[in-house]
Protein backbone atom coordinates (compact mmCIF):
# COMPACT_ATOMS: atom_id res chain seq x y z
CA UNK A 1 0.00 0.00 0.00
CA UNK A 2 1.38 3.20 -1.26
CA UNK A 3 1.01 6.60 1.59
CA UNK A 4 0.10 9.40 -0.36
CA UNK A 5 1.26 12.77 0.78
CA UNK A 6 -1.28 15.35 2.20
CA UNK A 7 -0.98 18.45 -0.27
CA UNK A 8 0.10 21.39 1.44
CA UNK A 9 -2.68 24.24 1.49
CA UNK A 10 -1.17 27.35 0.36
CA UNK A 11 -1.80 30.78 1.76
CA UNK A 12 -4.12 32.78 2.22
CA UNK A 13 -6.80 29.11 1.74
CA UNK A 14 -4.99 27.26 4.73
CA UNK A 15 -5.86 30.22 7.26
CA UNK A 16 -8.99 30.30 5.99
CA UNK A 17 -9.43 26.60 6.48
CA UNK A 18 -7.95 26.75 10.26
CA UNK A 19 -10.76 30.37 11.04
CA UNK A 20 -13.20 27.73 9.60
CA UNK A 21 -14.00 29.09 6.31
CA UNK A 22 -13.81 25.91 3.71
CA UNK A 23 -14.75 27.96 1.12
CA UNK A 24 -12.51 29.38 -1.55
CA UNK A 25 -11.82 32.82 -0.23
CA UNK A 26 -12.82 36.02 -2.82
CA UNK A 27 -10.69 39.04 -3.52
CA UNK A 28 -12.60 41.11 -1.00
CA UNK A 29 -11.87 38.10 1.74
CA UNK A 30 -8.06 37.96 1.40
CA UNK A 31 -8.66 41.65 1.37
CA UNK A 32 -10.54 41.44 4.62
CA UNK A 33 -7.72 39.39 6.11
CA UNK A 34 -4.89 41.98 5.59
CA UNK A 35 -6.84 44.17 6.98
CA UNK A 36 -7.82 42.24 9.88
CA UNK A 37 -4.07 40.98 10.87
CA UNK A 38 -2.92 44.18 12.09
CA UNK A 39 -5.77 43.99 14.37
CA UNK A 40 -3.92 41.47 16.99
CA UNK A 41 -0.87 41.34 18.73
CA UNK A 42 2.65 41.98 16.66
CA UNK A 43 4.00 38.38 18.06
CA UNK A 44 0.88 36.72 17.47
CA UNK A 45 0.92 38.12 13.70
CA UNK A 46 4.20 37.08 13.27
CA UNK A 47 3.39 33.75 14.01
CA UNK A 48 0.64 33.90 11.31
CA UNK A 49 2.68 34.61 9.11
CA UNK A 50 5.38 32.20 9.75
CA UNK A 51 2.80 29.35 10.00
CA UNK A 52 0.60 29.96 7.33
CA UNK A 53 2.57 32.16 5.06
CA UNK A 54 6.01 30.49 5.27
CA UNK A 55 4.72 27.21 5.98
CA UNK A 56 6.67 26.74 9.27
CA UNK A 57 6.68 23.89 11.85
CA UNK A 58 5.74 25.03 15.77
CA UNK A 59 8.99 23.80 16.14
CA UNK A 60 10.90 26.29 13.51
CA UNK A 61 8.53 28.98 15.05
CA UNK A 62 9.88 28.29 18.05
CA UNK A 63 13.42 28.53 17.49
CA UNK A 64 12.96 31.65 16.06
CA UNK A 65 11.10 33.30 18.72
CA UNK A 66 13.05 31.20 21.40
CA UNK A 67 10.58 29.75 23.12
CA UNK A 68 9.17 25.99 22.78
CA UNK A 69 7.43 24.21 19.47
CA UNK A 70 4.42 24.08 22.36
CA UNK A 71 4.07 28.10 23.01
CA UNK A 72 4.46 28.76 19.68
CA UNK A 73 1.16 26.22 18.87
CA UNK A 74 -0.38 28.26 21.69
CA UNK A 75 0.22 31.72 20.24
CA UNK A 76 -1.21 29.97 17.13
CA UNK A 77 -3.81 29.46 18.44
CA UNK A 78 -3.97 32.56 20.38
CA UNK A 79 -3.81 34.30 17.56
CA UNK A 80 -6.46 32.32 15.48
CA UNK A 81 -9.00 32.78 18.46
CA UNK A 82 -8.00 36.63 18.34
CA UNK A 83 -9.32 36.36 14.42
CA UNK A 84 -12.62 34.67 15.51
CA UNK A 85 -12.98 37.41 17.00
CA UNK A 86 -16.56 39.83 16.20
CA UNK A 87 -14.79 42.65 15.13
CA UNK A 88 -11.66 41.26 13.07
CA UNK A 89 -14.04 37.77 11.87
CA UNK A 90 -16.64 39.77 10.16
CA UNK A 91 -13.83 41.59 7.74
CA UNK A 92 -12.29 38.15 7.04
CA UNK A 93 -16.11 36.50 6.86
CA UNK A 94 -17.87 39.85 4.66
CA UNK A 95 -14.74 40.48 2.77
CA UNK A 96 -13.50 44.48 2.92
CA UNK A 97 -15.70 45.93 0.36
CA UNK A 98 -19.10 44.39 2.12
CA UNK A 99 -17.93 45.28 5.70
CA UNK A 100 -17.00 48.70 5.02
CA UNK A 101 -20.70 48.61 2.86
CA UNK A 102 -22.33 46.95 6.28
CA UNK A 103 -20.84 50.01 8.37
CA UNK A 104 -22.23 52.63 6.27
CA UNK A 105 -25.62 51.25 6.41
CA UNK A 106 -25.51 51.11 10.21
CA UNK A 107 -24.36 54.06 10.81
CA UNK A 108 -26.98 55.10 8.59
CA UNK A 109 -29.40 52.89 10.70
CA UNK A 110 -28.25 54.73 13.99
CA UNK A 111 -28.72 58.38 12.78
CA UNK A 112 -32.15 57.45 11.36
CA UNK A 113 -33.34 55.82 14.79
CA UNK A 114 -31.89 59.39 16.62
CA UNK A 115 -33.60 61.28 14.28
CA UNK A 116 -36.87 59.40 14.87
CA UNK A 117 -36.70 60.13 18.42
CA UNK A 118 -36.30 63.73 17.76
CA UNK A 119 -32.22 63.67 18.64
CA UNK A 120 -31.25 65.52 15.48
CA UNK A 121 -27.92 66.98 16.69
CA UNK A 122 -27.13 63.13 17.60
CA UNK A 123 -28.39 62.26 14.11
CA UNK A 124 -25.59 64.20 12.78
CA UNK A 125 -22.76 63.30 14.84
CA UNK A 126 -23.15 60.08 14.16
CA UNK A 127 -20.69 60.93 10.95
CA UNK A 128 -18.30 62.40 13.19
CA UNK A 129 -14.45 61.18 13.43
CA UNK A 130 -13.79 60.17 17.46
CA UNK A 131 -11.37 63.05 18.04
CA UNK A 132 -14.86 64.31 17.66
CA UNK A 133 -15.46 62.89 21.44
CA UNK A 134 -14.46 65.45 24.31
CA UNK A 135 -12.09 63.52 26.77
CA UNK A 136 -11.49 60.44 24.32
CA UNK A 137 -7.68 60.09 24.34
CA UNK A 138 -5.64 59.45 21.42
CA UNK A 139 -4.49 55.91 22.45
CA UNK A 140 -7.78 54.52 22.70
CA UNK A 141 -8.69 56.43 19.29
CA UNK A 142 -5.61 54.45 18.25
CA UNK A 143 -7.20 51.33 18.98
CA UNK A 144 -9.94 51.72 17.76
CA UNK A 145 -9.18 52.96 14.50
CA UNK A 146 -7.18 49.67 13.90
CA UNK A 147 -9.85 47.81 14.69
CA UNK A 148 -11.80 49.80 11.61
CA UNK A 149 -14.13 52.00 14.17
CA UNK A 150 -13.57 55.07 12.40
CA UNK A 151 -16.58 57.08 13.41
CA UNK A 152 -18.95 57.64 16.51
CA UNK A 153 -21.79 55.63 14.90
CA UNK A 154 -19.48 52.47 15.15
CA UNK A 155 -18.35 53.34 18.24
CA UNK A 156 -22.09 53.82 19.81
CA UNK A 157 -23.02 50.40 17.83
CA UNK A 158 -20.07 48.42 18.94
CA UNK A 159 -20.40 49.92 22.60
CA UNK A 160 -23.63 48.90 22.61
CA UNK A 161 -22.38 45.44 22.76
CA UNK A 162 -21.82 43.07 26.22
CA UNK A 163 -18.06 42.79 27.22
CA UNK A 164 -17.70 45.03 23.78
CA UNK A 165 -14.02 46.15 25.30
CA UNK A 166 -12.58 42.07 25.03
CA UNK A 167 -12.62 42.62 21.13
CA UNK A 168 -10.42 45.67 21.09
CA UNK A 169 -6.78 44.98 21.38
CA UNK A 170 -6.11 47.61 24.24
CA UNK A 171 -9.17 48.74 25.52
CA UNK A 172 -9.22 47.14 28.89
CA UNK A 173 -12.31 47.42 31.62
CA UNK A 174 -11.47 51.18 32.97
CA UNK A 175 -10.79 52.40 29.43
CA UNK A 176 -14.49 50.74 27.83
CA UNK A 177 -16.40 52.35 31.39
CA UNK A 178 -14.71 56.06 30.55
CA UNK A 179 -15.41 55.48 27.07
CA UNK A 180 -19.20 54.65 27.45
CA UNK A 181 -19.68 57.33 30.05
CA UNK A 182 -18.48 60.03 27.15
CA UNK A 183 -20.87 58.59 25.03
CA UNK A 184 -23.58 58.69 27.65
CA UNK A 185 -22.82 62.60 28.88
CA UNK A 186 -22.94 63.33 25.16
CA UNK A 187 -26.77 62.03 24.48
CA UNK A 188 -24.87 58.98 22.24
CA UNK A 189 -24.95 56.59 24.72
CA UNK A 190 -25.33 52.72 25.44
CA UNK A 191 -28.03 51.98 26.97
CA UNK A 192 -27.54 51.59 30.42
CA UNK A 193 -29.54 50.46 33.01
CA UNK A 194 -27.30 51.30 36.45
CA UNK A 195 -24.62 54.52 35.88
CA UNK A 196 -23.13 53.53 39.24
CA UNK A 197 -20.28 51.66 37.54
CA UNK A 198 -19.19 55.13 36.24
CA UNK A 199 -18.56 56.82 39.70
Amino acid sequence: EVKTKKKKTDYPQNIFKALGLEKEPTDDQIMGLEYAIPMIKEREQEVIRYRFQEGLTYKEIGEKLGVSDGRAGQVCNLAIRRLKRDISFQWIKDGYEATVKNHKKAVVGLSVAFETLGKYEQSKRVYDELGSIKGLGSENIKCLLNMGIDNVGLLVLLARQKRWEWQVFGIGDYAATHIEKLLYDEGLGVNIQDRSHFV
